[in-house]
């Protein structure tokens, strides 16, 4: 799965913390953004903001800013 190998990559680059689980971590990940576009209208004035919120706080989440 790409998304692991990006959190596995990530983690050996040091950007997000070593304890971190790369395969936990992406699937939590990509079904919290799945369930969050499923969920909100398509209009990119709604939907974009709440997205933008949601990348912020998993980035905070995994310590990767």
């Amino acid at each position: 799965m790409a998304f692991v190998d990006e959190f596995r990559r990530a983690r050996e680059r040091g950007e997000i913390p070593g304890e971190v689980d790369a395969f936990h971590n992406a699937v939590w990940f990509l079904v919290g953004l799945c369930a969050l576009l499923i969920t909100m209208p398509e209009s990119d004035e709604i939907r974009a903001p709440f997205v933008h919120r949601y990348l912020t706080t998993s980035r905070y989440g995994l310590r990767a800013v």
